[in-house]
């Protein structure tokens, strides 16, 4: 048996070392790098000493034996699999580390830009529904001076560790909350279509806010849910010096999260953890930066979603130009399992209105209203007692000047991103904003 993690809080660029932390049965085993699908290591390690320890307190720094690897100076940036291969057969058995697979995510970012975008992974996100120790922001929560807390410093964060999610009937290959389910599949995709990705964890990149600034688009994907105000910051001065911002996922800057001393800290309503720090409730809703907000939206969690289809501005748009709309309109499960939506004035969907938050100029593109087909339900956060709109998932831009921000408003626009109408789309956006390689 073994697992592993890896530092998540610093950017690793090529050359660097950085830290990986092994509890194994095995007295001797072997790290090696594999690149996002690879089938060969291209960086394979010495014989290490095992050493077998516990899982620990999953709010804590497990503080597991750490044996850094050199990243090899001319390796690309992108996203890595570390892998631990134990050497010596062993079959020794520890409870604790049952449901683990030796797996870990390491994002490798370029030290010069080898992109116009970057890519964040939601490296929060993971750590927020990781399970590994017993406990997560949403199984068996853990709660410290008034907040909800869990340990950055352990497995399981995308990749490599237990899972807490039921099964997603429309993708039961994977789990959600893992870099496979939403990340994976729109890197891949954007690899086949000759758009190149730096990356980097969205907790590293609080901890180097010049880093942003060296791009032209930030762009996110699939359930990018849980922001600092670091990275709010950050992302905000990006748009004011014209950056573009392309989200194409849902439920997107929905928490105010705080990463501290190896925790991520959530303030929640302990007697109701859907209550709390919620960025639409601060002076800075996440309209304001996005355009669109999930409490306008809802959710389909545990079975099937009830049929929802897109209606599409009937004026048109360049970013619609070439997209089959017809053949768009009856897809009717890519809104879910957590969308964004609008507010508007009954019966006129074209003109987003009644909150504060709405950005000057937001262009709806196209947008579903949200109706449950019995045993098939929405959940709905609550939201401004006089806003009279249905719930609905839009799609939707607006500019700041030069930059575009564009908000596909759906965690699982990744899932879809081979129908022709989808990929068209995605491909006109990024066109738009200019994403290539360097």
């Amino acid at each position: 048996m073994l697992a592993l993690y890896c530092d998540v809080e610093h950017v690793v660029r090529p050359g660097d070392r950085t830290s990986v932390h092994v509890s194994t049965t095995a007295s001797t085993f072997r790290l090696q790098l594999y690149p996002l699908g690879g089938s060969e290591p291209v960086w394979s390690g010495p014989t290490l000493t095992g050493k077998l320890v516990p899982a620990g307190d999953p709010t804590r720094d497990w503080q597991w034996p750490d044996h850094p690897i050199d990243i090899p100076a001319d390796l690309p940036g992108g996203v890595y699999l570390v892998v631990g291969l134990e050497l010596d057969g062993s079959t020794g058995y520890e409870p604790s580390l049952v449901g683990y697979d030796a797996t870990a995510l390491l994002a490798i970012t370029p030290e010069r830009p080898a992109s116009t975008a970057l890519y964040k992974l939601p490296m929060r996100t993971y750590l927020a529904y990781n399970p590994a120790g017993g406990a997560s922001l949403y199984v068996n929560r853990q709660w410290r001076d008034g907040a909800c807390v869990a340990g950055v410093r352990r497995p399981g964060a995308g990749i490599g560790g237990p899972t807490a999610e039921p099964v997603d009937i429309y993708a039961p290959g994977n789990p959600r909350q893992t870099f496979w389910h939403w990340d994976e599949p729109f890197l891949s995709w954007a690899s086949e279509r000759g758009y190149a990705l730096d990356v980097v964890f969205d907790t590293a990149l609080d901890d180097e806010p010049e880093l942003l600034g060296r791009y032209g688009t930030l762009v996110t994907a699939g359930h990018d849910e849980y922001w600092t105000a670091e990275c709010r910051e950050r992302t905000e001065e990006f748009v004011a010096g014209g950056g573009n911002v392309l989200v194409f996922g849902g439920n997107t800057c929905w928490w105010r999260t705080e990463v501290r001393d190896g925790e991520l800290r959530v303030a929640k309503d302990e007697a109701n953890p859907v209550v709390g720090d919620l960025w639409w409730r601060t002076d800075r809703p996440e309209a304001s930066l996005i355009g669109l907000s999930f409490r306008h939206g809802g959710a389909s969690w545990l079975a099937g979603r009830p049929p929802t289809s897109y209606e599409f501005r009937p004026d048109g748009d360049a970013l619609l130009d070439g997209v089959d709309l017809a053949a768009f309109a009856e897809l009717t499960d890519l809104a879910g399992y957590e969308v964004d939506g609008h507010a508007y004035e009954p019966g006129r969907p074209w003109q987003p209105t009644g909150v504060e938050d709405v950005p000057d100029g937001l262009v709806v593109l196209a947008y579903a209203p949200l109706a449950d087909a019995p045993p098939a339900h929405w959940y709905s956060d609550p939201r401004e007692p006089h806003l009279r709109s249905p719930r609905c998932a839009t799609i939707a831009y607006h500019r700041h000047g030069d930059a575009l921000i564009f908000n596909g408003g759906t965690t699982d626009w990744p899932r879809h991103l081979h129908h022709p109408a989808v990929d068209r789309l995605t491909r006109n956006v990024l066109d738009a904003a200019g994403v290539h390689g360097v």
